[in-house]
């Protein structure tokens, strides 16, 4: 009994160390949009195999793989089952093939039998055929539709997409929207979870949802397509129509009267499109690729306003169209009034319409640098109505600017300077003879003496004046600078983005403001580096000019930024710091 022991050890040993390698598909029949699972299964091993499936041409991998594991016992043995699957998607009608596959398990390498799969060719879809579908893909398919095929160059072109089904869907994801070559494309409605609705096609009734709605602006002329778009879900593999029969208990499964599932791909017919230029009869000189129908008007937060101070000018074009495709001209601001900043363009879109419609707006900073009546003129802009088939200018009303001289010095990107102004510039000339009174000998004292203590008042009071005033304007440019500091150091220490680059450089734009006293709105690189030449050490204000150039870069050009905002943002807190000593 003992000298068996040890023989039913190894026996057993022996028996457990038998590896068996099965791969296997769900169905050796598909057409071109279905999926086949395909699974390995190792038993014997102590975990799972490693799978080389880039020999397989045929099939594109659609996803996995999935591990599962399950557990046997038989004659007083567990055996477990190791197993792990794929969904693949066929590439082409046809016999195909899933060749032999390299399979490693517990370091040993095992070869797989080769399995053919038949693929025949998608079915049409409901729209194509009216004859009763032969399988259950054919109760859902997928249909675009647009509102015209012909249009003319920067003109909308609107594509919806339908999904139409007579099953249940469990799953349902988009692996490929829509592509094209020479459009500007606009998505005008995406919905997160598509709602059905009962719509009647060629007299059989569907669940119809949309799966999204965009807008098309071509950008060249000919004939372009727009790819289709692709869809998977898993599907109920029983016909809604197809009620359960006795025979299903009788001869087969009783539970295969259920609904079994599977993943199907889905893909709308591409769109041939014939884009036409813009006819050249009456095109205006000043045409800018604007395509629609619009409005423009312009804007002045403030008619009146004193010398050195900033306002700004803001141009609304409001419309149908391809807005995010049109630029404006530079507004023609009057000799005298200077333009600090051109703010990037802002476009509100009216989410509830299909034609892409909304509003377009650029701000300027401006600030004048004399007094006097500014007019600010009319601005226009030409388009293309396709709708009337005709060219159009819109034109906004020129603006009235009232600039007054303000009191004391004010300051400016330009620097300090008084400026007066006479009552009147014309003098007349005195005809009439003038007559001097003779000076007496006893007047002499008390002339000397007024002139004297006038004198003193002349020296005397205005160095007071200034002295009082320039300590308090010394103290409130000292609180100002601290604050300045203060405020920069905390709003650095809250960039924790990488990409935040847009804090830094207003950060930097806020400190150099409040340090002068002017509006940050009305500071930009340029009038930054401006008013620190002269003031600061040129390396620092050389410095402080490369980390405003890395934040653009940074916002602008992603992929050329070097350093992240967060590593600027310690740079300029040490900048910032330094410079107090020198402003």
């Amino acid at each position: 009994m003992r000298r068996l022991l040890p023989l039913f050890i190894i026996f057993s040993a022996f028996a457990t160390a038998q590896v068996s390698v099965v791969v296997s598909v769900d169905k050796k029949k598909i057409n071109q949009s279905q999926y086949i699972t395909f699974e390995v299964q190792v038993e014997g091993s102590d975990g799972f195999p490693q799978v080389d499936l880039s020999v397989i041409k045929d099939f594109a991998i659609a996803g996995g793989p999935s591990q599962s594991s399950s557990y046997q016992m038989y004659n007083n043995k567990v055996t477990t089952a190791f197993t792990l699957s794929w969904n693949l998607r066929p590439k082409k009608n046809g016999k195909l093939l899933i060749p032999s596959l390299k399979v490693k398990v517990d370091g040993k390498n095992y070869i797989t039998k080769p399995i053919s799969i038949q693929v025949s060719k998608s079915p049409k879809s409901r729209s194509q055929s009216k004859q009763q579908p032969e399988s259950e893909t054919e109760y859902i398919f997928l249909k675009s539709s647009t509102d015209k095929r012909e249009a003319y160059i920067g003109e909308q072109i609107t594509v919806e997409f339908l999904l139409y089904t007579q099953v249940s869907i469990n799953d349902l994801s988009i692996s490929q929207k829509p592509q094209g070559i020479g459009f500007w494309k606009e998505e005008l409605q995406s919905p997160r979870s598509p709602k059905f609705r009962l719509r009647e096609q060629e007299g059989v009734r569907y669940n119809v949802a949309s799966l999204g709605k965009i807008a098309l602006f071509p950008t060249e002329t000919g004939q372009l397509t727009l790819d289709p778009m692709v869809v998977n879900a898993t599907v109920s593999s029983r016909s809604i129509n197809r009620m359960p029969t006795f025979d299903d208990f009788r001869f087969g499964d009783p539970f295969s009267i259920f609904p079994q599932t599977e993943r199907i791909r889905l893909e709308s017919e591409p769109i041939e499109l014939t884009i036409h230029p813009l006819p050249l009869d009456g095109r205006p000189v000043n045409y800018s690729q604007a395509v629609g129908q619009f409005s423009l008007s312009t804007y002045i937060d403030s008619s009146e306003v004193e010398v050195n101070k900033a306002v700004t000018f803001k141009v609304e074009l409001k419309g149908s169209g391809n807005l995010n495709l049109i630029e404006i001209s530079e507004p023609d601001f009057p000799v005298g009034v200077d333009i600090f900043d051109r703010k990037r363009p802002l476009f509100d879109r009216d989410v509830f319409r299909d034609d892409f419609t909304g509003v377009k707006r650029w701000e300027y900073i401006i600030m004048p640098r004399r007094s006097g009546l500014f007019i600010v003129p009319e601005m226009e802009l030409a388009y293309f109505n396709p709708a009337q088939n005709s060219w159009k200018v819109t034109r906004s009303k020129p603006l009235r600017l009232n600039v007054e001289l303000g009191s004391g010095i004010s300051s400016g990107i330009g620097g300090s300077r008084d400026v007066f102004q006479l009552d009147q510039d014309i003098r007349y000339i005195r005809t009439s003879p003038v007559k001097f009174r003779p000076i007496r000998l006893e007047m002499i004292p008390s002339l000397i003496w007024w002139l004297t203590a006038v004198g003193a008042l002349f020296f005397i009071l205005p160095g007071t004046f200034r002295l009082i005033k320039g300590d308090g304007e010394s103290r409130q440019r000292e609180g100002r600078s601290r604050t300045a500091l203060r405020r920069s150091r905390r709003e650095l220490k809250r960039i924790t983005s990488f990409d935040d680059y847009t804090t830094v450089s207003e950060v930097v734009t806020a400190y150099v403001a409040d340090k002068f006293g002017l509006p940050s709105a009305a500071l930009d690189m340029d009038s930054v580096n401006a008013l620190l030449t002269g003031i600061v050490d040129d390396e620092k204000r050389k410095e402080l000019g490369e980390i405003l150039t890395a934040c653009s870069e940074g916002r602008f050009s992603p992929g050329e930024a070097q350093d992240s905002a967060v590593e600027l943002a310690g740079t300029v807190t040490d900048i910032l710091i330094s410079l107090e000593e020198e402003l």
